[in-house]
């Protein structure tokens, strides 16, 4: 990990020199502007219009710029507010992500990380990670998925949980599933847990009100009722082996 800070030192940089090699990170890479400008701009995945792919000579990322949701984001749309570079977004889900990458589970490296900060006790930030391979769950439900899947996502969860990982929006836009495997992406605000407890259930309910969603019914009264089992089982086995 490499890090840098600007000569008038209201911004920081992170990156992992082993994924980017060589070449130096600038602030350029964290705007979209710059990849348009090159025409490695892929495509721009959704949400609220907060991330962008890049394929690039160095690799294939994902860019994402920190946004409010909800009402705040109304009123601040991306500021937020300084207690320290560790405790900032992008800095916390870095962290993360190196832990899970170094403990072996299925999740984007990082790639490298910024923070800004502004007169006032504020800063913003952004991240780019690596681009996994696969599709979005929510983007395969109107398919028949394999029963097998549906017990890897299972286990893919149980292994987080067993890390003591709370995943913050554990939806079906963030369960990559292809065809060597699931991966799980955005930590962003994730937490480590003191110990295991009810939060792991939490997790896997919030899955399944995304896919009620998604769906219009419960995961129980689809097609896909068998595979939600599956994943349950494949949850609670791991947590108690």
């Amino acid at each position: 990990m490499t890090k840098t800070v600007s000569t008038d030192g209201k911004t920081v940089i992170l990156y992992d020199e082993l994924v980017t090699g060589k070449e130096p990170v600038s602030g350029d890479w964290f705007f979209p502007e710059f990849w348009k400008s090159t025409g490695d701009i892929e495509s721009t995945p959704g949400g609220r219009g907060s991330a962008w792919f890049v394929c690039s000579s160095v690799g294939r990322f994902v860019l994402r710029h920190y946004l409010r949701g909800g009402l705040p984001g109304k009123i601040i749309r991306d500021r937020y507010f300084w207690t320290g570079e560790e405790s900032s977004r992008p800095f916390r889900e870095w962290s993360m992500l190196e832990t899970l990458v170094n403990a072996g589970l299925p999740v984007p490296r990082p790639v490298a990380a910024r923070i800004e900060r502004f007169g006032f006790p504020s800063y913003r930030g952004q991240i780019i990670v690596e681009r996994l391979a696969g599709k979005p769950l929510s983007s395969l439900l109107n398919e028949d998925i394999d029963f097998l899947k549906w017990q890897e996502i299972g286990k893919v969860i149980a292994q987080l949980h067993r890390q003591n990982i709370w995943h913050a929006d554990l939806n079906a836009h963030n369960i990559l599933v292809h065809d060597s495997g699931v991966s799980l992406i955005d930590f962003d605000r994730a937490k480590k847990m003191s110990v295991r407890g009810r939060w792991c259930n939490k997790n896997i309910r919030r899955l399944r009100r995304s896919l009620t969603k998604l769906l219009g019914k419960t995961p129980e009264e689809t097609r896909h009722v068998v595979g939600w089992q599956a994943l349950v089982d494949a949850h609670a086995k791991v947590l108690r082996d």
